[in-house]
C-alpha cells in the first residue's frame, strides 16, 4: 500500500508553472535570529520564523497538523477494518492499488487547476469532498454488517481530491513566507506532518480494534471541519494570471519541464518506488495479530515517523545544504536497507530457533 491515502509524502506529480515555484510573498525579518543565516553557524533547532511572520502560514500549518492527524488515524482503522472483512493480505494490500491510478491522474491534473484558479477555494472545496468521503466511511462503519466495497471506492475518490487539492497547497505555501523561509517552512511542515502520523497511528491502532473503525473515521471527520474552518479564514491566492492554453497542453508543459529536471524526475520515481516497495504497510495488521498483540497495530504505523520526527526536529541546519538529492538518495537508500532487513530477520529467528 502506498504510504498515506492524504498527503504525507507529495502525492502524484504537479504540473504547470506550479512546479516551479510562485514568487516569493512578504519580505522576512533581517535581522531574525531564527532565519538560519549561514553567518550564526548551523542549527539544530527548528526555525520558527515563518510562524512567526506569516497568518496565513499559520492557517495553512494548522490544516495540516489536524488534518494529518485524522487521516493517518483514518488509514490505519481501513486496513484494520479490510482485514477484519476479509482476513486477506491481498485484500488489504487492494487499497494501495485503487490509490494508484487516481493519484498519477488527478496529480497530473491538479498542477493545472492551481494555475487557473484560486487556490484558496481549490484548497477549501477538495477539504470539504475529503471530509464528506468520511462520513461516508463512518457511516458503512456503523452499518451491522460493513460492506468491502465501499472501502475501495471511498478510497478512490478521497485519493483523486487529496491529488487535485495537493498542488494547490504546495504552490500556495511560496506565497506564504519569503523566499529566504522557504527550507525552514517546509521543515515545519514536515515536523508537524510526522508529529501528528505519529500520534494518529497509535491512536487509530487502538481505537480501530476498540471501540472500532468508526470512532476513527468520526474524528477524521471532525478534523476535516476544523481544517475547513480555518482555510476559510485565508486570504485569496489566485493563480498567475492569464493562461490561454487549453488544460491539456498544461499537463504536457508540466511533464516536459519534469523530463527536463532530471532531478525532480528521479525523485519523484524513487518516492514512487519506495512508496510501492519498501512500506509494508498492508501487512502490519495481520503482523500484529500473528504476535497476538493487536493492539500493536498503531505502534508499526507509527515507528517510521519516530525517526522521520527526530529528524526534522533537529532541522535547522537543512537550510545550509547546497546538494539536497544526496540527501534524498542517502534516506531512500537507509529505507531500502532497512526494509530488507526487517523482510530477512523473521526467517533468520525461526532458522536459529530451530534445533540442530
Amino acid at each position: 500500500m502506498t504510504k498515506t491515502l492524504r498527503g504525507r509524502r507529495p502525492g502524484g506529480v504537479t504540473v504547470g508553472r506550479v512546479s516551479e515555484g510562485d514568487p516569493a510573498g512578504a519580505d522576512p525579518d533581517s535581522g531574525d535570529p531564527d532565519s538560519g543565516d549561514p553567518a550564526q553557524g548551523p542549527r539544530l533547532r527548528p526555525d520558527l520564523a515563518p510562524l512567526r511572520s506569516s497568518r496565513d502560514f499559520r492557517l495553512v500549518f494548522a490544516s495540516r497538523t489536524v488534518t494529518a492527524l485524522g487521516t493517518q488515524a483514518s488509514e490505519v482503522a481501513l486496513l484494520v477494518q479490510a482485514k477484519e472483512l476479509t482476513g486477506s493480505p491481498l485484500a488489504v494490500g487492494l487499497l494501495g492499488v485503487v490509490e494508484l491510478v487516481p493519484l498519477l491522474v488527478f496529480g497530473l491534473y491538479g498542477g493545472v487547476l492551481a494555475d487557473r484558479f484560486d487556490r484558496r477555494a481549490l484548497m477549501r472545496w477538495c477539504e470539504a469532498a475529503l471530509g464528506g468521503c468520511t462520513v461516508l466511511l463512518l457511516v458503512n462503519a456503523l452499518l451491522p454488517h460493513p460492506a468491502l466495497w465501499p472501502l475501495y471506492a471511498v478510497t478512490t475518490v478521497m485519493m483523486a481530491a487529496a491529488s487535485l487539492q495537493r498542488p494547490s497547497f504546495d504552490a500556495s505555501v511560496p506565497r506564504l513566507v519569503g523566499r529566504e523561509q522557504l527550507t525552514a517552512a517546509s521543515a515545519l511542515l514536515s515536523m508537524s506532518q510526522n508529529a501528528s502520523f505519529l500520534l494518529g497511528s497509535a491512536l487509530g491502532g487502538v481505537l480501530a480494534v476498540t471501540p472500532g473503525p468508526w470512532l476513527v473515521y468520526g474524528i477524521d471527520g471532525a478534523g476535516f471541519a476544523v481544517s475547513f474552518g480555518l482555510l476559510t479564514r485565508l486570504h485569496p491566492l489566485p493563480g498567475p494570471a492569464g493562461d490561454p492554453d487549453p488544460p491539456w497542453r498544461g499537463i504536457t508543459k508540466g511533464l516536459r519541464y519534469a523530463v527536463r529536471r532530471q532531478d525532480l524526475l528521479g525523485s519523484y520515481l524513487a518516492d514512487l518506488a519506495a512508496m510501492i516497495f519498501a512500506y509494508p504497510n498492508a501487512l502490519f495488521p495481520f503482523l500484529a495479530a500473528e504476535l497476538h498483540a493487536r493492539w500493536a497495530t498503531g505502534l508499526m504505523f507509527a515507528a517510521p515517523s519516530v525517526g522521520a520526527f527526530g529528524v526534522t526536529v533537529f532541522s535547522g541546519w537543512m537550510g545550509l545544504v547546497s546538494t539536497r538529492f544526496s540527501l534524498i538518495s542517502g534516506g531512500l537508500a537507509c529505507v531500502g536497507a532497512v526494509a530488507l532487513v526487517c523482510g530477512l530477520l523473521p526467517g533468520f529467528v525461526r532458522y536459529k530457533s530451530e534445533p540442530a
